[in-house]
Order: structure tokens, then C-alpha cells, then sequence
């Protein structure tokens, strides 16, 4: 893990503060979207260039990243696996597909 050195200028509560701490900042709560706007812009590249595996891939990322979303909202926190789902959802949802549009695009080639 990464920490990085962050001055605080206010607090939780508003008073303004003037100290320097060692903060880290966690920043897979943000996975879940990540995963939702790599999706829609994934299923609209799929309608785009009309390719179906582009476009019903990122169904997997969308209930992965639901699931991450209701475990947040339930006042569960950020597990470790998280890293696995989305790395997991990120290989069906991009490499897999875009294996088989680089295998489209090549047998058009010249």
C-alpha cells in the first residue's frame, strides 16, 4: 500500500486546521464506478462496431459492481478481495473482448 503525505486544511467538522499528517486515502471505494462507466462505455462501443461480446460483457462488471455498491451501502467496508473481483470482471469485461475484436479486425485486414 501507498501512503501519501497529505496536508489537511479542515477537519471532519469544518474548523479549520493548519497540520500535516500521514493519511492514507483508500481509493477502492471508487471500483465500483469504475467498473460501471468502463462498462457503459464498453456496451456502447460493442453497439457501435456491432460486436455482441462487447456488448453483454460488461454485464459481468455491472452485478460485480452492484454487488460492491450494496455491501458499501449496507455499512460493510472494503474487503481484500475486491481486488480479485475486479480484476476478474475487468478481464471478461475488456481483454476478452478485445481479443475478439483485434481477431474481427485482423481478418478484415488486407
Amino acid at each position: 500500500m501507498v501512503h501519501r503525505r497529505i496536508v489537511v486544511r479542515i477537519d471532519c467538522c469544518g474548523h479549520d486546521t493548519d497540520r500535516a499528517g500521514d493519511w492514507f486515502v483508500p481509493f477502492w471505494p471508487d471500483a465500483p464506478v469504475v467498473l460501471l462507466y468502463a462498462g457503459i462505455g464498453t456496451s456502447i462501443t460493442g453497439l457501435i462496431v456491432r460486436v455482441p461480446a462487447l456488448v453483454y460483457s460488461p454485464l459481468v462488471a455491472f452485478v460485480v459492481a452492484v454487488y460492491m455498491l450494496m455491501i458499501l451501502t449496507n455499512g460493510g467496508s472494503v474487503a481484500p478481495e475486491w481486488n480479485l473481483y475486479f480484476g476478474f470482471s475487468f478481464l471478461l469485461m475488456m481483454v476478452i473482448p478485445g481479443h475478439l475484436l483485434n481477431k474481427k479486425a485482423a481478418a478484415y485486414a488486407c
